[in-house]
This record gives C-alpha cells, structure tokens and sequence, in this order.
C-alpha cells in the first residue's frame, strides 16, 4: 500500500493509540485506516485521520517573538 509506520505510542488521553505513518497521499492512509478496522474486529473503536502541515521541532524554526511566547506560557 505504499505505507510506513514511522512511530507508535501508546498515550493517555482522548485516545489509546497513535500511529505516525507516511503515506502517498491521503487517500493511502485512508485505505490504511480502514484495513485496521478490518485486521482488528471489535477491538478499533475510532480512528481520526489528520494530516502533519508544519514540523517545528525537526526544522529548527525558531519562534520570531520569544517574549510573547514566554507571556503565553
């Protein structure tokens, strides 16, 4: 399918899983998706789809107003 699993984590929170893949394109990763359903009966409730826009951390983009960022946190 054309599909890498690039990271796993299990999490706390809204949901148990989270799956970092790369895809062709997103209609890929919706094939992937639903596979899992398929693989796992009974035990996928829910899966959301989202798409990665802007990686912060692996370009080095350094925010351009570091005092207003300190005032947020």
């Amino acid at each position: 399918m054309g599909i890498t699993v690039e990271s796993s984590y299990y999490v706390h929170g809204e949901y148990d899983w989270i799956l970092l893949l790369t895809a062709k394109d997103l209609q890929h990763a919706k094939k992937f998706t639903d596979l899992l359903f398929g693989v796992f009966p009974g035990d996928v409730e829910k899966i959301s789809l989202s798409q990665i826009l802007f990686i912060q951390r692996e370009h080095s983009v350094i925010n351009p107003d570091q005092t207003k960022l300190r005032e947020f946190l």
